[in-house]
Formats: C-alpha cells, structure tokens, sequence
C-alpha cells in the first residue's frame, strides 16, 4: 500500500490520542504503519529533494494540523494529548478529517487562516489558485516539493537550449568544467585536448599529481535523437586502448542506443555514459551554468534551545 496522505492520517491519529493519557510521535507512526499496512519499501520512502521520510513528514503534519485546530494539545517534545474538543469530535466522527472539516468546525484553525488570509498576497486562494482543499491532500512541504521539482524541469530544458547552442569548443570546455565541479581535477589537473589529431579524446583528467591514474573524457554535442551508436563507444575504448587508460566518461547531449550501453557495459574499461538529461541535471546539481538567486529557510522548533532554557 502506498503512504497515505496526511489528511487520511488525521483521523485514525484522533483515535489512537483517545485510546492513551499520551501519545508519542514515534509510538503513533509504529501503530499507524501498521494500520495502514505499509511495507517496509513504503516507510523508508523519502522526498527527492530533501532526503525526508515522507511517512514521518506526513504524520507530523497530520498532529499539526489536529493541533492548531484544539483537537490536540501538546504535553512536551514530541507528545500530544486528546483535548475535550477532540473527544467530541469522537462523538460523531466524520467519514475522514480533512483539512476543509477542520477549517469549517473549528475556530482555531479558521482564526489562524483568516490571520494569514488578512492580505491578499497572503491568501491561501492566490497561493492554490482556489485548489478544494479536500483533494488537495498533500502537505505544505510537499507543495514546495513539487513546485520546486516543476522549476528544476523548467531550469534544465533552459539549460539544454543553451548547451545544444553553444559551440563544439565550447561544449569541451563545458565538460571540462562540470568534472572540476564534480571534484576531479579540482588541482588545475583537467585540460581540454579536443581538436584536429585528437585521436577520440577531447579532454584528460589525472586524478593524481603523479599522472598515474587517468581519466579520458569525450564529448559529442548532438541533437536530441541523433544517438549515440556503438561504433563511437568502441572508437573511444580504442582510443583509451592506445594510451592505456582505464578509465573513461562519454557525454553527449543526446542519448546512447541500446547497442552503445551494451557495448559500453561489455567494455573491459570503466567507462561512465552521461546522456543530456543526467547532463543537465548533473550541471543544476553543482551549478555549472547556472546560480542560486532565492533560498526560502524551512524553520522548526529548537526544543534543545528550550529544554536547557530550565535547566
């Protein structure tokens, strides 16, 4: 079964708060994994962005949300208690809490809307552009995760334009830079030898002050769906055969056939093949190209800032 979104948690959390004097975080996400009979491939399951566990993440916001609207109350780091509006809420359960039936039945919540509501750039309405919030059932965190997956997207089809466009030259230099950024050759020790007599290698990488250990480095600017076949992948080994070298890194803007992966797998080299979209993916990753222009800071409780407040 997949991870339930928060707002499927609510309820289930509710009752489970009934059962005890208090709950624990930890303690509700044991119970609750196995009520929702998530496998263990579901609870290590983590955002792409953040490395967060997406079960953990989504019953916090599950307490969260329970606990702005009164139904909760928090007891200390980590733990909740029931509230007699959260008893009564028991009386005559709906069918699922959503965030809509929290925003509708109790004040808490809604008072806190309205306050972040009071300016129109605030408005949770500009912001979702009217999303129902019944089917909206992701958590604001997740929100942020997709629009920031939705604007990497939008990054790196900029960034391919921008490489396909560049000169075949400039392309080189392009490779060379981005190994620099992935750490080899980070000590001057990279350099671009692609031109007329080549021989197949159009930049070299030594790993070492000593030249020992070497790296060979080919770069094809092609358009999307000219592939990259398998008599360039045994071009290269053989060029990488003339010298010696072991190691090699294939980049292209375009993609390899099956053939090249094939040929490239069957290689007595440790050959690596980067296709354009691992390419520009590698690039946002260590901005090659590009800049960071805005941070937004996540911020949580200290509760070490607070508990050694007493001691």
């Amino acid at each position: 079964m997949a991870v339930p979104d928060f707002q499927s948690i609510m309820l289930p959390l509710l009752k489970l708060s009934a059962s005890v004097e208090q709950l624990k975080n930890q303690d509700a996400r044991a119970v609750l994994a196995r009520e929702f009979r998530l496998s263990t491939e579901d609870l290590e399951t983590a955002y792409q962005s953040s490395g967060q566990n997406i079960f953990n993440n989504r019953v916090a916001w599950a307490f969260a949300y329970l606990k702005a609207s009164g139904l909760l109350k928090k007891e200390g780091r980590g733990s909740y208690s029931i509230t007699d509006k959260g008893k009564e809420c028991l009386k005559n359960p709906p069918e699922k809490i959503t965030v809509r039936y929290l925003t509708e039945n109790y004040g808490d919540l809604r008072k806190k809307k309205e306050k972040t509501n009071s300016s129109p750039s605030n408005s949770i309405e500009n912001q979702q552009n009217n999303v129902n919030e019944d089917t909206c059932s992701k958590t604001p965190e997740e929100l942020l995760e997709d629009n920031f997956t939705i604007l990497n997207s939008l990054i790196k089809e900029d960034l391919y334009e921008k490489v396909v466009n560049v000169s075949n030259d400039g392309f080189e230099r392009l490779i060379i830079e981005l190994m620099k950024g992935l750490g080899y050759g980070s000590r001057g020790l990279a350099k671009r030898v692609g031109g007329a007599g080549d021989g197949g290698i159009d930049g070299i990488i030594t790993e070492d002050l000593l030249g020992l250990d070497t790296i060979y480095l080919q770069a094809k600017r092609y358009a999307r769906g000219n592939n990259i076949a398998a008599d360039k992948i045994r071009e290269f080994v053989g060029a990488m055969d003339g010298k010696g070298v072991n190691k090699g890194v294939f980049v292209t803007t375009s993609d390899f056939t099956k053939a090249a992966l094939e040929s490239a797998r069957q290689s007595h080299k440790s050959l690596k093949l980067i296709n354009g979209n691992e390419l520009t993916s590698l690039m946002l990753e260590h901005g090659i190209g590009t800049r960071t222009y805005k941070i937004f800071k996540l911020q949580r409780i200290d509760e070490d800032f607070f508990d050694n407040l007493d001691d």
